[in-house]
């Protein structure tokens, strides 16, 4: 919900396709616990269903790492990627673990809803903080408790401390990247922005500043 603003502007010009993660939203969570590479399979029966043999990829935050994921599996697949405030780095994967943890740990002590103070501070720059006030900071809080479950998100972190973060992967990327992050994000910065278009082939960054 937080980006059909700007999906709906990409759906005026392009096919555009979203759907719920396995054990998200409205998608059953299968019989097993979820990996992220059953993730990376899914997308491919999802295109394969709908008779799509290439096709950009669009991902934010933690999905940044199926589409990567995805890409590097199936290059033939991937015509380019938006990658936005990415989950990995281009330095490796140690604080990336290091953030799960701690996240996962908040989690287990204080439920969904101590997890939403422990990130949103983070997640949204000092403008959007500020700005919104109480009343986002609570309409975005009970979204937020109303779509994820305690369990769909100690599933996921888990399952993505097992993702290879080996920089050297991004090298290999098919297509065109555009990487998007703010000036406020807490993970990346323009040094690290810089230091993963030298990485990776065809790659373009831009700051969006507030």
């Amino acid at each position: 919900p937080v980006w059909r603003n700007f999906t709906g502007r990409l759906a005026e010009g392009h096919r555009l396709i979203t759907y719920d993660l396995r054990n998200q939203g409205a998608s059953q969570a299968g019989t097993a616990a979820v990996s992220f590479a059953d993730h990376v399979e899914d997308l491919g029966v999802l295109l394969d269903h709908l008779g799509l043999p290439k096709v950009y990829l669009v991902g934010t935050s933690i999905s940044t790492l199926i589409a990567r994921d995805f890409a590097l599996a199936h290059p033939e697949r991937v015509a380019g990627s938006v990658l936005i405030g990415p989950a990995f780095s281009p330095n490796g994967g140690f604080r990336r673990e290091l953030i799960s943890r701690s996240w996962l740990a908040t989690l287990t002590a204080g439920g969904t809803q101590g997890l939403f103070d422990h990130i949103y501070p983070l997640v949204f720059p000092d403008q959007v903080v500020h700005a919104g006030g109480p009343a986002a900071y609570l309409a975005l809080r009970d979204n937020f408790m109303a779509l994820l479950s305690r369990s769909s998100i100690k599933e996921n972190l888990t399952a993505s401390l097992d993702v290879d973060d080996d920089p050297e992967l991004l090298s290999r990327l098919p297509g065109r990247t555009l990487i998007i992050i703010g000036d406020g994000d807490f993970a990346w910065s323009q040094s690290v922005l810089d230091d993963a278009c030298a990485r990776i082939p065809g790659c373009q960054g831009v700051v969006l500043p507030r």
